[in-house]
């Protein structure tokens, strides 16, 4: 019989009882006649990579300068490069570009915050946003998901989420600051049609659903980095009931140690070798 369990957020421990096949998850197995000599043994913590981790997104915006200023002054992120229609973020283990266009809707995407940091979040946040509420509730709880969000706008009026994943255990003690963003986990793919998204997602790169369906709502990825996919006939963002656009957007990200470039435009998804990466036209809904 074998016995699991996660060792922390960089590795996992395994056991195995004398005489019986082991079969590890992932894919990797141990011959079927491993034993450990007559006692429980720990095996040496395996190195798993991790599923999903978005290296840069890339999206639109009709007032530059002031999300420029925003990102860059307000929530102080590290600008890396600016040009006159470009620039680009650090978040954590992620890259955030935004490009000048005239043709803008505006997205939904999500950053990780430590686990157990959306009470501090929520504090910093407020020196320097509006929080956007579900009622009266600031922090949104998301008991199927075991994690706690906070949403407020940016310039452009695109729904941003700090979120502490509970799963992830990735406390820490440090004093919350812009160095506790760890990475852009979400990004919202509004469609027409949920099912031939999530088909598109999995036959180029394997990405596997997490949470929700076809009809109205449907997770993909892992809790590192999600496509969060909904029927824009049937559902608006939340918490604030916003009109959900097929924005347009590029993004790179690494699952199961491939690297992949998609571009979402014009309601579908692809990968961006097949639409010419640098020449995106953003559709009007």
């Amino acid at each position: 019989m074998l016995i699991f369990k996660p060792d922390d957020n960089t590795g996992c421990v395994f056991y195995n009882y004398p005489g019986e096949p082991t079969h590890l998850p992932e894919g990797i197995y141990l011959p079927a006649n491993f034993h450990a000599f007559g006692m429980l043994t720990r095996l040496r913590p395996l190195a798993i990579t991790r599923k999903m981790q978005i290296k840069e997104l890339k999206i639109y915006t009709q007032h530059f300068s002031k999300q420029v200023a925003f990102y860059s002054n307000t929530i102080g992120l590290n600008l890396m490069e600016r040009s006159e229609n470009q620039a680009v973020f650090g978040i954590g283990e992620s890259k955030l570009k935004i490009v000048r266009s005239d043709k803008f809707r505006p997205y939904h995407f999500a950053i990780n915050i430590p686990c157990n940091k959306e009470i501090e979040a929520l504090k910093w946040l407020k020196e320097r946003v509006e929080i956007l509420k579900d009622g009266i509730h600031e922090i949104q709880d998301f008991v199927s998901w075991n994690a706690k969000a906070i949403y407020f706008y940016d310039k452009d009026n695109n729904i941003v989420e700090f979120i502490a994943r509970k799963n992830l255990k990735n406390t820490t003690d440090e004093e919350f600051d812009v160095n506790s963003l760890l990475e852009i986990s979400e990004i919202g793919i509004p469609v027409n049609d949920i099912e031939s998204t999530f088909t598109a997602l999995h036959t180029i790169s394997n990405l596997q659903k997490y949470d929700g369906g076809f009809e109205r709502f449907c997770a993909i990825g892992d809790e590192n980095g999600l496509f969060i996919c909904i029927n824009k006939q049937l559902k608006d963002w939340f918490p604030t009931g916003d009109k959900a656009h097929s924005s347009a957007f590029e993004i790179k990200f690494r699952e199961n140690g491939t690297d992949y470039e998609l571009v979402f435009v014009n309601g579908e998804i692809k990968p961006a070798a097949n639409i010419g990466y640098n020449s995106l036209v953003q559709p009007p809904t």
